[in-house]
This record gives structure tokens, sequence and C-alpha cells, in this order.
């Protein structure tokens, strides 16, 4: 960022807290924004004076001006907001009227006028707003009839250099314009963050209402076995058949931790959303595929399957995220694999501005036709009595993703395994 950009970035920031509403912001930082502009406009026209050799009277209105202007920038920084906007509009009008009536009528101070009726409808709610541009409008007024009726000529009306309306006139155009084109701004971005949060809160209520209702289905079998069972293990007591008990507890043992590896997975999903984005930095993906490996291949029935790393960057992710989607694809080709040797190959490639990782496998693959449904919620293509699982885990994973503006898909044919490719932005790696 420029060094000019940077300043007024922090100029305009002056005293504005979380605490405040985006309309009071808005409002704060216009004041902020036309002090910003008034003060380097004074201060030029003061290096003007010097090297003009102009009286002492000029540089004295001059210095005025600008001890007014650094006082509104002091209450701000207090966060007496109020007081601020109060003072930028009286202080200066009554400074505007005590020159308007040494001066005379010739300096040409109308402008100066407008654009304070201009900053109360910035500063000001409605009611205020009326009251402080009458309060401007009275003053005009009673200037005006001072002037116009007076029989003596005003004391210093010789005393004005002619450049010091010009002066006073562009600095009006000026900051008018840029007040215009910061609210109109302010106003357009504020819109379109509305718009777009409107829709990624209705995408997100019409999930939700998919999620909870395939949720409420698929909780419902587990619970119902076990009460089916648990009323057999009942009956057999009653009539003390003791053969089948340890069949009918194995029955109920199995509902049991699909339901606890269901409820599991729904919170993982629940939650992804919610992730803190504080909680992410710099880590070696290399080192999360490792740990994942690890933990797999100890709990893997075939001992002779493995995951072959060939190599990924560092990224900028959350660890904990980023462990639960390898974790979930390695899985997958580990599991839904007929091979002696099931394998995974995981290997990684830069190219405009995108991280691509591919994760392939050499299991029994997916028809073409199922590759977008494998990534929704619940989806199944085997039962649960061939492979076990609760079609949570690439949804999970394709969740995730999202939420570094990135994707995934899959590619795949039956009998030739299957890749995930998960496309990442290279912002931070």
């Amino acid at each position: 960022m420029h060094p000019i950009a940077k300043f007024y970035k922090k100029l305009t920031s002056i005293g504005i807290t979380e605490e405040l509403s985006f309309s009071e912001k808005l409002r704060v930082e216009l004041n902020n924004l036309f002090l910003g502009i008034a003060l380097p406009c004074l201060f030029l026209h003061l290096l003007y004076l010097i090297f003009a050799e102009s009286q002492v009277q000029s540089f004295i209105i001059t210095i005025s001006w600008i001890i007014i202007l650094l006082v509104p920038l002091y209450f701000n920084y207090r966060h007496r907001y109020f007081f601020a906007k109060v003072y930028t509009i009286v202080v200066p009008i009554l400074a505007v009227a005590a020159l308007h009536l040494l001066h005379g009528w010739g300096i040409r101070l109308e402008p100066v006028y407008l654009m304070i009726i201009l900053m109360c409808i910035f500063f000001f709610k409605r009611r205020l707003t009326i009251i402080f541009s009458g309060f401007v409008v009275l003053v005009f007024i009673a200037v005006a009839t001072l002037l116009f009726t007076a029989t003596v000529q005003p004391p210093l009306a010789d005393r004005i250099l002619p450049t010091v309306p010009l002066m006073y006139l562009v600095f009006s155009a000026v900051a008018s314009i840029i007040l215009v084109r910061k609210v109109l701004d302010e106003n357009e971005e504020f819109n379109e963050l509305a718009i777009s949060q409107n829709e990624t809160l209705a995408k997100k209520n019409k999930q939700l209402e998919k999620f909870t209702y395939i949720a409420s289905h698929d909780l419902k079998t587990p619970i119902r076995n076990v009460t089916s069972f648990a009323r057999l293990i009942e009956r057999d007591l009653q009539k003390e058949e003791y053969e089948r008990l340890a069949e009918h507890l194995e029955f109920i043992q199995s509902s049991a931790l699909q339901m606890s590896a269901l409820v599991e997975d729904i919170l993982q999903i629940s939650t992804v959303d919610y992730a803190d984005a504080d909680v992410r930095g710099t880590h070696e993906l290399d080192q999360i595929v490792e740990q994942v490996s690890q933990a797999l291949l100890n709990d893997s029935k075939t001992p002779t399957a493995k995951v072959i790393n060939k190599g990924l960057p560092s990224y900028y992710c959350s660890a904990s995220e980023m462990y639960l989607v390898f974790q979930n694809l390695i899985q997958n080709g580990l599991k839904y694999n007929q091979d002696a040797e099931p394998t995974v190959e995981i290997w990684a490639e830069n190219g405009n501005g995108q991280l691509k990782i591919h994760v392939h496998d050499n299991g029994i693959g997916i028809e073409p036709e199922y590759h977008d449904q494998v990534f929704e919620f619940f989806k199944r293509l085997h039962s649960s009595s061939e492979y076990e699982g609760t079609g949570l885990g690439l949804a999970l994973c394709k969740r995730i993703i999202e939420g570094y503006d990135g994707h995934i898909r899959l590619e795949s044919k039956v009998g030739q395994g299957s890749t995930f490719v998960v496309e990442l932005p290279v912002k931070k790696t």
C-alpha cells in the first residue's frame, strides 16, 4: 500500500472501535476524512503565505483554522464522537460568520456554508440534521442581514488576499465531492455484502433442512435396531432361553457403534462452518499426511496396505481441518479396496495460482454417474454390511475445502481405482 494511502487509512480510522454500529462508524470515518482533507489544505496555504510574505493577520487566520480542526480529531480519539461532530459544525460556522462580518461580503464564503450543511446531512440522523442545518441557515441569514444593513464598512475589508476566497471555494468543492463519493462507495459495499450474506444464508438454510431430515432418518435405523434386539433379549430372558443372547447383544453393540460414529460425523460437519480462521497458520502438509497414515495403517485390518506420499508443500490452513480431509480421503482409498496390496498415492502440483493435491488409490472405483453424488450428505453407494461408514466423510471434505475457496472433484472408473483432486488457492504458502 502506498505510504499516503496508508496514512489516510490510519487517519480515517482514528477512534473507530468494533462496538460502533456500521452507520456510526461511517459517520466517524467521514468526520476524520473531512479533517484529513482540510488540514493538509490549510498547511499548504500556510506554506504559501510564508513564501508570499503575507501580513501577520493571514498567518493568524490560517493557524486558527488549523487549531480549530485539530480539536475534533482529539475528540474522536477519546471516543467523544458526538462532541466531535457538533464541534466540527458549530465552531467552523461561527468562525466563518466572524470572518464574513470582519472582512465583508466580498470574500464570498457561501460555498463554506453549503459544505457545512452537507456535513450536517452526513454526520447526523434526520432530526439532528434538520436542527443543525437550520442553525447554519440562520447564521447565514443573520450575517447577510448585518452586512447589507450596516452603514459602516467592515473593519478588515481591505486586508484579505485575493487567493483566499478561491482556496476556500476549491476546498469546499473537493471536500464535498470526496465525501459524497465516500458515502456512495460505502453504501455500495454494504449492499453487496448484505446481498452476498443473504444468498449464503439462504443456501445454508436449504443445506441445513436437507441435512436435518437425512440425519434424523439415518439415526432412526440404529435406534430401531437397538430397541428391537433389546425386546428380543427381554423375551428370551422371560422364557429362560439364553442361546441367542450373545448374538442379540452383538447386534445392539454394532448399532450403538453405528450411532456413535454417525453422531460424531454430524458434530464434525456442523462445526466446520464455525471454525475460527485465526487458528490457521502455515503447516507442512507432509507431516499431516504422515500422522494420518500412521494412525490408519496401525488400525488397518490389511497388513499389506500402504500410503505413498510423493511430496506435499506447506500451506496456510488449519492443521485439524486438513487432518480430517486427508483422513477421509486416505481411509476411503484403503477401505473400498479389494486389491491384495491396498495402496494410496498422494502428490501435488502448483500452477495458475492453484495448489492441486491428488489422492489416488487402486480400489474398486466408482461409476461416472455417481462422481458428484458421493459428496452429498449421507450418500452411500454400498450397504453398511459391505463397507462400514456413515456417508459423511466426503461431504465433510467438500465443506472444509470450500471454506478455503477451493474445490474437490473425483476422477474414477470401475475397477481402475479413484483419484480425488483437491484444488486450493495459493494465498499464503
